[in-house]
């Protein structure tokens, strides 16, 4: 492979493209993980805190990593990101998640 292909702008927004889905699918996942278990522990609030430093601090030197030296790479990780978002969306169950309607649910239904 030669070193244009290498270095061109194009590779350079791919790779950062796969780490931002990589540092998206941790960051995602660890979330899904704490909100899965926060039912089993005794300090709830406090594993929410150290759950979110953790994977903020992880998101943060991923990123800086990624795009210290190459701005199209950070480009790249953030719309990876974004795209780990939707898809951890899609598949961990979003279509699950409770409504927020008050109004929706047993006992509220249509009156006509």
């Amino acid at each position: 492979m030669s070193d244009i292909a290498v270095t061109s702008p194009l590779f350079s927004m791919a790779q950062g493209v796969v780490a931002g889905l990589i540092l998206g699918g941790l960051f995602f996942g660890g979330l899904w993980l704490t909100v899965q278990r926060v039912t089993q522990l005794e300090r709830p609030a406090g594993w929410f805190a150290l759950s979110a430093l953790l994977r903020l601090g992880l998101l943060c030197a991923g990123l800086w990593f990624i795009g210290h030296a190459a701005p199209l790479r950070l480009v790249g990780a953030l719309v990876g990101f974004i795209a780990a978002r939707v898809l951890s969306l899609r598949y961990l169950g979003a279509a699950r998640a409770p409504s927020s309607d008050p109004y929706v649910g047993e006992g509220h239904g249509s009156q006509s």
